[in-house]
């Protein structure tokens, strides 16, 4: 799923690039990269979150 994603990604970058897409497409594309940035940050905070209990389960 993840490699999915990042070649999904380098595709549709790679279509910006060539400027060929139209205004709906942009925007599609702005909220693709938006949601895998929102989704990243989400993961950071599960991954701080998870080891912020642990340790202190750890004390």
């Amino acid at each position: 799923m993840r490699n999915f994603t990042t070649s999904h990604k380098n595709k549709l970058i790679l279509a910006e690039s060539k400027n060929n897409l139209t205004k709906e497409e942009n925007f599609v594309f702005k909220k693709i990269v938006q949601f895998l940035k929102i989704r990243k940050i989400i993961r950071n905070i599960k991954s701080y979150l998870h080891h912020a209990t642990s340790a202190q389960i750890d004390k």
